[in-house]
């Protein structure tokens, strides 16, 4: 496996942890504003307490599948949901999370989400050892994880690799840009320590503003757009460093990730570019967070084969990062929500299908737009199964062609109209008052039904009229014959 290109061993010392700043100051937890507190433990300390591992978390993901539930058509250059997918998501309801990874190509990051979700043996998201991308699109995992803490489920995304020799940057801008707007929880993996290369592949994260909007026509900031952001965590792969200061402290890796973005002797060192980077990633992912994980193999010739070695062959070191991850995505993966309201999967079907749709059409995805969408689908979905449900129990209860009394006629028709009415609250659910679907389809729904009424009411008198007029005609038919 291609853990992007570099050897064991081989990450660069970082001149952080072994100098003294310029003005004659060391690192230290009151300069800068990365936050917590140093690990001041000694070395026996860390030792003997970094080895009690967190109860092993099992996602149970057996059973499921890799789907495609974005698909890019080359020919065309046009993206379009997979059928399949929206089948999948189609099965499930209530409250829904997605948990996305994403980085360059070649990376392992499919391996690193197989191994979060605990599948041995190839059998999960595609990983080969070519030099090309494997994954295309995004892809989803087709059985969720169910959160106890929320009571929701967690489906888990893969995306496709960025800077692929295959792919123009406009298209890793859009697919990093759906990324964003589908996550809960998005992990961002990439090889070795944060120097200034690794921000610069973040570059996409300071052209967001470009690629999302709010409101259509309205420009966005980057803190604007954070309201909307998913939680962030940052995993480094094959890390060998000990992240501490010259005083031979440890840092946390959160710590060291907020140096990374804020210390000024850092920041200054870098480019234009990397500062802007540094500058749109606070302000847009607040929420954020950073691990470190070793190889998952200590020999090189068994990592090329590393998704099919079964798990238990895997450093111990490695599979505690996996467990602390798994954690992490159960603590942080929250259900997904837009304009303050909970996102079921029937939603998410068609906040998708509005940012796939801006794409395709040369717009930018816009969030407003997007729930707009979702209010205007999720009313006329409800008033459809609410006719049909109406519909349907109206030729029930006539179905035998029988007149009915005043009674019967009023509980039968109460019992379907109210049916009808309680389907269509169910399936549309968000009733704020700036929703006009709902109330022009519940409206429209209840003219519907009374219009039925009212013809079934005209029907219930004509078979009236017939059963009384079979009734008497016998009989006038007897007094006519005895008259004669």
């Amino acid at each position: 496996m291609n853990y992007g290109g570099r050897q064991a061993g081989s990450v660069p010392a970082d001149p952080r942890f072994s100098e003294v700043r310029g003005n004659g100051h060391m690192v230290d937890s009151e300069r800068f504003s990365y936050g917590g507190q140093f690990d001041i433990r000694s070395p026996q300390q860390i030792a003997v307490e970094d080895m009690d591992p967190l109860p092993d978390i099992n996602f149970n993901s057996e059973g499921g599948y890799p789907i495609q539930l974005i698909r890019y058509i080359r020919s065309q250059h046009q993206y379009e949901i997979c059928e399949e997918a929206v089948q999948e998501l189609m099965k499930y309801d209530g409250k829904i999370g997605f948990t996305c990874i994403a980085g360059a190509y070649r990376t392992g990051k499919s391996f690193l989400m197989n191994r979060v979700l605990n599948i041995d043996s190839g059998a999960g998201f595609k990983v080969d050892y070519k030099v090309n991308a494997c994954t295309e699109g995004i892809w989803m995992w087709s059985k969720p994880v169910y959160n106890e803490k929320d009571d929701s489920l967690i489906f888990f995304i893969d995306t496709e690799g960025a800077n692929s020799v295959e792919r123009d940057r406009t298209h890793d801008a859009k697919v990093f840009s759906l990324a964003l707007l589908i996550s809960s929880y998005f992990i961002y993996n990439s090889v070795g320590n944060i120097d200034e290369q690794a921000i610069s592949n973040l570059s996409m994260v300071a052209e967001i503003s470009r690629h999302i909007a709010i409101k259509a026509g309205v420009p966005s900031d980057e803190y604007s757009l954070s309201a909307y952001a998913p939680k962030f965590l940052w995993v480094l792969r094959d890390f060998v460093l000990e992240i501490q200061d010259t005083a031979g402290r440890r840092i946390s890796a959160p710590q060291y990730l907020e140096m990374s973005l804020t210390d000024p002797a850092i920041v200054n060192k870098g480019s234009e570019s990397t500062k802007r980077i540094r500058s749109t990633l606070i302000s847009f992912l607040r929420d954020r967070d950073c691990i470190t994980l070793v190889r998952p193999l200590d020999d090189e010739e068994k990592l090329k084969n590393a998704e099919r070695t079964s798990t238990r062959y895997l450093r111990p070191e490695f599979l505690r990062g996996l467990n602390q991850i798994r954690e992490k995505i159960l603590d942080k993966c929250t259900p997904k929500q837009l304009n303050g309201n909970f996102v079921t999967p029937i939603n998410f079907i068609a906040m998708l299908e509005s940012y796939i749709q801006s794409i395709n059409s040369g717009d930018v995805p816009t969030i407003s737009t997007a729930w707009d969408y979702i209010l205007k689908t999720e009313a006329e979905n409800a008033f459809k199964s609410a006719k049909e449900t109406y519909t349907t129990g109206l030729k029930k209860k006539f179905e035998d062609n029988t007149a009915k009394s005043a009674a019967q006629l009023y509980f039968a028709m109460m019992e379907i109209r109210d049916d009808a009415l309680e389907m269509f609250y169910r399936l549309a659910s968000t009733r704020t008052d700036s929703n006009s679907y709902f109330f022009e389809l519940r409206d429209k729904l209840k003219e519907y039904i009374a219009g039925k009424e009212a013809k079934a009411l005209e029907i219930n008198e004509k078979l009236n009229i017939t059963n009384c007029e079979d009734v008497v005609r016998p009989c006038f038919d007897k007094v006519e014959a005895r008259s004669l």
